[in-house]
């Protein structure tokens, strides 16, 4: 039995296939249409950070750091995200 002489693209991953698909279908988009969103990214990505000390009540600290047990983050993450969902309006506080 001969066997079948391997091209190129039968070494291409699933991934490849389908950007190659994608492009003989003129489905991929540029950069430039959407290049807004990637200054935001990038904006975002190299903001910087202030660090800050606290200080809460035990059974406070207690309940927050379970929380992020239970969702497989540190807790010093969640009250950062916290604190971002505050500072963007996404979460209203009785002050």
């Amino acid at each position: 039995m001969a066997k079948k002489e391997m091209t190129p693209l039968d070494e291409l991953d699933a991934e490849e296939i389908e950007l190659l698909e994608a492009a003989e279908k003129n489905e991929l988009i540029t950069l430039h249409e959407n290049l807004d969103k990637y200054v935001q990214v990038a904006k975002n990505t190299v903001a910087t950070n202030k660090r800050i000390s606290i200080t809460i009540e035990e059974k406070d600290f207690r309940r927050i750091r379970a929380k992020s047990i239970d969702a497989g983050i540190s807790y010093q993450t969640l009250i950062n995200r916290l604190l971002h969902q505050f500072a963007e309006g996404k979460i209203d506080l009785p002050l």
